[in-house]
């Protein structure tokens, strides 16, 4: 059993890590072999970079996950939560609007699936439409944005939350070693 949620955790962690590093190119509409120099023909495609970064986090996540369970679990919480969070607040709230509904879970597997089936001409053609290009244009830029920065912030508030409840405790330890230290020696 511990084998298996082991696997589950970094198979977690490492799908995650890989929606994180294609959110980012896809943010700031950045060819991956402009990022990389290893060669436009290597990483001129959006799955070879995701695969690449998958199987890196897999198995970096698999060497991570004995020591490392309780931050890949932390990690893993807040960066699913946050995303699976705003993807329903912001399908909700743009179908209230009457808008067609939007939400960056399905924006991103969107443009995934387009990748995957090459559909997508994001570098060729600049005058093409955002759909035909996979552009993820302003309101998934922002989800990203929103998606990174909440996740950084549930993060910071735990480990917050983690060192005040140490220092308290250390400060309730000590004084009550003062306690009970005599008077006079």
């Amino acid at each position: 059993c511990k084998i298996a949620w082991r696997a589950a955790l970094a198979l977690l962690t490492a799908g995650i890590i890989m929606l994180l590093a294609l959110s980012i190119c896809r943010l700031f509409n950045v060819a991956p072999d402009r990022i990389f120099a290893v060669g436009a023909s290597l990483l001129s495609a959006y799955r070879v970079v995701g695969s690449i970064v998958l199987i890196l986090a897999i198995l970096g996540s698999a060497l991570a996950v004995k020591k490392l369970h309780k931050y890949m679990i932390e990690f893993a919480s807040a960066f699913l939560g946050t995303l699976l969070l705003l993807s329903g607040v912001s399908h909700f709230a743009t179908r209230v609007g009457g808008q067609a509904p939007f939400s960056l879970l399905d924006d991103l597997a969107r443009i995934i699936s387009e990748v995957r089936d090459k559909n997508c001409h994001l570098w060729d053609n600049d005058e093409a439409h955002h759909l035909e290009r996979c552009d993820c244009q302003t309101e998934c830029q922002t989800e990203i944005c929103a998606w990174t920065a909440s996740s950084i912030t549930v993060l910071c508030v735990r480990w917050l939350k983690t060192r005040l409840k140490q220092r308290r405790e250390a400060q309730l330890k000590k004084a009550a070693e003062e306690e009970r230290k005599p008077l006079s020696q």
